[in-house]
C-alpha cells in the first residue's frame, strides 16, 4: 500500500489506523491500479428482473443438487424421444 500512498508507512497502518480503514484505502488503490470495472459480476448495478432472474436461477440448480436424481439432460430426452431406460 505504500507504493500508491506515501504517507501508509506500517507504523502509521499499525498505530493509527483502523482495519476498516486500511481495508478502505487498500480497495481503493486496487481501483485506482486496475481501474474501476462497471461489468464486474455482482449485484450492485443489476435491474430487479435480472436479480429476479438470479434468484431463479439459483433456485432451480439449490434443487437439483439437493435431488441428484434430477437429470435435466434425461429429463429433456424423455420428454422427446420417450421412456429412454
Amino acid at each position: 500500500m505504500g507504493m500508491m500512498f506515501a504517507w501508509a508507512t506500517k507504523e502509521y497502518l499499525l498505530w493509527d489506523m483502523t482495519l476498516g480503514q486500511i481495508v478502505l484505502y487498500r480497495n481503493k488503490a486496487i481501483q485506482i491500479k486496475n481501474g474501476a470495472n462497471e461489468s464486474a459480476p455482482g449485484l450492485v448495478n443489476k435491474s430487479a428482473s435480472e436479480l429476479r432472474k438470479l434468484r431463479e436461477d439459483m433456485k432451480e440448480q439449490i434443487r437439483l443438487a439437493e435431488n441428484p436424481t434430477i437429470n435435466p439432460d434425461k429429463e429433456l430426452l424423455k420428454a422427446k424421444y420417450g421412456d429412454i431406460e
